[in-house]
């Protein structure tokens, strides 16, 4: 049996002889012959991004009031509480599956899984 715990590298740079240990390969040169400047990125101004806190401000306050002026109508708060109890339905199927039946019948649990989660989608 295989020792699963020390298993080969499947890496190319890792090539190992027939006896098991691995080649040592030569490192690259410490200094490369093209030296690299690493600069910091300027930090971009408010007037390039487009906007200065002012605009944001009023964007906040003209989004507060359209939606503080937004009428609630019962379409929506019923489509809002058929979601809840959709997604609470599911919670309350799955924990019934995954912890109270499959307790007892852990067989029929997992070979009508997919068909279930068919159902739900």
């Amino acid at each position: 049996m295989r020792n699963l715990s020390n298993q080969p590298s499947t890496s190319s740079s890792n090539v190992s002889d027939h006896a098991g240990a691995a080649r040592v390969i030569s490192s690259p040169p410490k200094k490369a012959t093209a030296e690299l400047e690493i600069v910091p990125v300027p930090a971009t101004s408010q007037a390039a991004s487009g906007s200065t806190e002012t605009e944001r401000a009023s964007g906040f306050a003209k989004m507060r009031e359209v939606t503080s002026h937004r009428p609630r109508t019962l379409r929506m708060q019923y489509r809002f509480a058929r979601v809840v109890l959709y997604f609470g339905w599911l919670f309350v199927q799955a924990v019934f599956w995954y912890i109270l039946v499959q307790r007892y019948f852990p067989d029929y649990v997992k070979r009508t899984n997919l068909e279930r989660w068919r159902g739900y989608a």
